[in-house]
């Protein structure tokens, strides 16, 4: 657009009105373009209206003009099939009323003989059709992606790609389309590194597997030697393996009864001599002390018995 001074460019808009309407009969430009748009302006973003309407029969005005009113017909049916599909249209439905405005702005201009410039609408057209084409593209997206979490490696931990896929479906709904894609490439890379990871771990485990059956299987002759020759000498030594058993036994039941004698004598003493223990704590300990001397002197005879008879 030209410039011109500020007085008259608010001149020309304040008189479009005025022009449009004597030059046709249809309804003025702002209801035109509203119309095309089919949803009042207080209307929620994904409401719209199947019905197209034809653009005014104003044939003073140039072509540029009505190639713009045609894009945004064709802009209106892809923000109207966006909406259809439940896809976000907030974005898209922003870019299409400022270029309405700046169609009626120009429109004016043009309307009183200037020279209007019409490259913003065929621009926010343009805009639109990008966001309709990419918007239906990552919906087809995050059907294949959770397509590929469903089918991935089994073993694989997806808790990470998962989220990010949320993260992506998050902000595609927000509108914001490039970070959707992102996250949507970030998703399917941890898609990739989780399977990594557990074919990695099931190699892993597998080839231990493999290496432990085969040197079985390359030294059972070995392996079953010396167990025929540990066999043999246990039946051969076989009393004193139990005798050692059976005096160990003992040994440690004697140590354990010499230890728990001597605790008893310290709490004597510094029960009658120092004072430091209360009578009942006395009481309790010596009684702990008693039936655990007394539990110990019952297992000695039998093991030596035992012992005898080995």
């Amino acid at each position: 657009m030209r410039l011109m001074p500020a007085f008259a460019f608010v001149f020309l808009l304040l008189s479009a009105q005025a022009f449009a309407a004597g030059d046709s009969g249809d309804a003025p430009l702002r209801s035109f373009c509203m119309r095309l748009l089919n949803i009042s302006a207080s209307a929620p973003a994904n409401e719209t209206n199947a019905t197209i309407f034809a653009p005014p029969n104003i044939t003073t005005r140039s072509a540029e003009y009505y190639d713009a009113v045609n894009g945004l017909a064709l802009a209106n049916l892809s923000i109207q099939r966006m909406a259809d599909a439940s896809l976000p249209v907030l974005r898209a439905f922003d870019t299409y009323v400022a270029a309405v405005q700046w169609l009626e702005g120009q429109s004016a201009i043009e309307e009183i003989g200037g020279t209007p410039d019409y490259a913003f609408v065929t621009d926010s057209v343009e805009q639109i059709n990008r966001l309709s084409q990419s918007s239906f593209a990552l919906q087809d997206e995050f059907d294949v992606l959770s397509l590929r979490l469903q089918n991935a490696t089994e073993g694989a931990n997806l808790t990470a790609a998962t989220a990010t896929r949320d993260a992506a479906l998050a902000e595609f709904r927000d509108g914001r389309l490039e970070e959707a894609q992102i996250l949507i490439d970030q998703s399917y890379s941890e898609i990739s590194s989780a399977e990594s990871d557990a074919i990695q771990s099931r190699t892993l485990v597998e080839s231990t597997r493999k290496n432990v059956e085969s040197f079985v299987r390359d030294n059972w002759k070995t392996f079953a030697a010396a167990f025929a020759a540990a066999a043999i000498l246990a039946f051969i030594f076989q009393k004193r393996i139990r005798r050692f058993i059976v005096s160990s036994k003992i040994n440690s039941l004697m140590h354990e009864k010499e230890v728990l004698q001597g605790m008893l004598r310290t709490l004597q003493r510094d029960y009658f001599e120092r004072g430091s223990v209360n009578e009942m704590s006395y009481h309790v300990k010596t009684k702990k002390f008693g039936d655990l001397i007394r539990n110990i002197n019952r297992q000695l005879p039998l093991l030596k018995e035992e012992l005898k008879r080995i």
